[in-house]
């Protein structure tokens, strides 16, 4: 299982750089029946962006192919877990959106978190881009 970042997603949608790599991930993960887990937090981050580069029916689009993706879920935190984060976010020197990915990814045993925010790196759970994953399952 690996955890997804907002910024996976917003690649694909806004047709960034990482475009490619993050739709062959996604197309990989799913032929191999591997999960992935997105944070309800990120799915509104990136509703937001998209809603605002492009319009509602470009995030209306982002939810249903959610929706459609069978490997992929979301997680809802509780409140008690956003109070965990808060607390974490000292720890870690991280921001709230970043400490939460981190506290789900550790509570799920997440294999990595797929991202390409440095601020990932060097902590208890790995940071992978979707080429170094896309390498490995090569």
């Amino acid at each position: 299982m690996y955890l997804i970042d907002s910024n996976f997603f917003i690649e694909i949608f806004l047709g960034r750089n990482k475009y490619e790599e993050c739709v062959q991930l996604l197309n990989k993960t799913r032929q191999n029946s591997i999960t992935l887990v997105i944070t309800t937090f990120a799915v509104h981050s990136i509703e937001m962006i998209i809603n605002k580069q492009k319009g509602v029916e470009s995030s209306i689009e982002f939810l249903n192919q959610l929706l459609k993706s069978e490997n992929i879920e979301v997680y809802n935190t509780l409140l008690a877990e956003e109070i965990k984060v808060l607390e974490s976010m000292k720890k870690n020197k991280l921001d709230f959106d970043d400490a939460l990915q981190l506290y789900v990814a550790k509570q799920l045993e997440c294999r990595a978190i797929i991202s390409f925010d440095k601020d990932f790196d060097s902590l208890e759970i790995p940071r992978m881009e979707p080429s170094e994953i896309l390498e490995k399952m090569n």
